[in-house]
């Protein structure tokens, strides 16, 4: 359950980092190249968020699996125990 909330806190954190990008550029007086600029700051968030939304899924995926497998231990476990008696 925790790398769930790893997960969501990386996530809200790269949405500030985004935003404080966002707004430094679109508030700067003078840009030089407004339209490289554009370009190359959507490409390299395009390519941020699909590596930061990859980097999520498998964390996610991680902690379901980690709880799969430590349910089924711990079921066999119960059963192992409950068999003693």
């Amino acid at each position: 359950m925790k790398w769930l909330f790893f997960a969501v806190f990386l996530f809200v954190l790269l949405l500030g980092v985004n935003g404080a990008v966002w707004a430094y550029f679109l508030g700067a007086k003078r840009i030089a190249y407004p339209v490289i600029l554009g370009i190359s700051l959507a490409g390299g968030q395009s390519v941020l968020f699909t590596l930061f939304g990859l980097s999520c899924f498998l964390l996610v995926a991680l902690a379901i699996h980690r709880e799969r497998v430590n349910h089924r231990k711990r079921a066999k476990r119960r059963k192992r125990d409950v068999s003693r008696h």
